[in-house]
């Protein structure tokens, strides 16, 4: 059985709960074929990609960077800020603002996918709060 491990990251480091689950993922994969593949999703995320595929125990990164993983929140489904990645787009973050995290990873040939959706608050200090409270490591089962 080969396990997904989906990573949680600030776009440098991996947080310490996600290599915690790739240890676990690996004690759980040795009852079938070995493998633990990680999942990075964000933006310019190259280095955690990399540090992902330096992990002990990790057989495969899978490296989700897209022009649009996010979009702004409010009375309209898709409104401003925008996070395309397009020639002419100034949007900027500011406090109060809600947008939604939205990465997705889709297998076509096997039928199915799954997409990680947050919202995220930005308050007064410009700092993020994610408004979801289910955890971002998780380990799934995955069958030829």
């Amino acid at each position: 059985m080969t396990v997904l491990v989906v990573a949680e990251h600030d776009n440098t480091l991996l947080k310490a709960s996600t290599l915690n689950t790739v240890k676990a993922a690996a004690e759980i994969s040795f009852f079938g074929n070995g493998e633990v593949h990680v999942l990075v999703i964000g933006h310019k995320s190259e280095s955690v990609a990399k540090a992902a595929a330096d992990t002990q125990g990790v057989s495969k990164v899978i490296h989700a960077d897209g022009d649009s993983l996010a979009h702004g929140l409010g009375l309209e489904v898709h409104e401003a800020p925008s996070f395309y990645n397009y020639e002419g787009n100034q949007a900027v973050l500011q406090e109060g603002m809600v947008f939604t995290v939205e990465p997705g990873l889709y297998y076509p040939e096997r039928g199915f996918g799954v997409r990680v959706e947050d919202v995220v608050y930005c308050d007064e200090a410009g700092v993020f709060h994610s408004m979801s409270t289910f955890p971002k490591d998780l380990v799934l089962p995955m069958r030829g």
